[in-house]
């Protein structure tokens, strides 16, 4: 819509829970935040209008349940023709 596409390249905030690409107890700098349920070994369910890929700037531990983080809103070009994704967070954060 005209009023995601007006949020690219600032500042949002987004919530949901954590998929992480691997399944190590580590810190990880790329992952994913949807707003449905982890359906576990890093698969979810529902559209991926619902799902975020999140780059964060310093790596982060797995978290179960709700998360929050800021960063720049990003489209990512193709939508999910192009890897499944259509909104990427980049430089993020936990938000306060």
């Amino acid at each position: 819509t005209e009023a995601v596409k007006a949020l690219e390249g600032k500042p949002v905030t987004v919530k949901g829970n954590m998929i992480t690409y691997e399944e190590t107890k580590g810190n990880h700098k790329e992952f994913l935040v949807t707003g449905t349920q982890d359906a576990g070994c890093g698969h979810y369910h529902g559209p991926a209008s619902l799902v975020v890929e999140v780059h964060v700037s310093e790596p982060v531990p797995a978290v179960k349940g709700i998360v929050r983080y800021t960063g720049t809103l990003e489209l990512v070009p193709g939508g999910p023709d192009s890897n499944g994704i259509f909104y990427r967070l980049r430089n993020a954060a936990p938000a306060q």
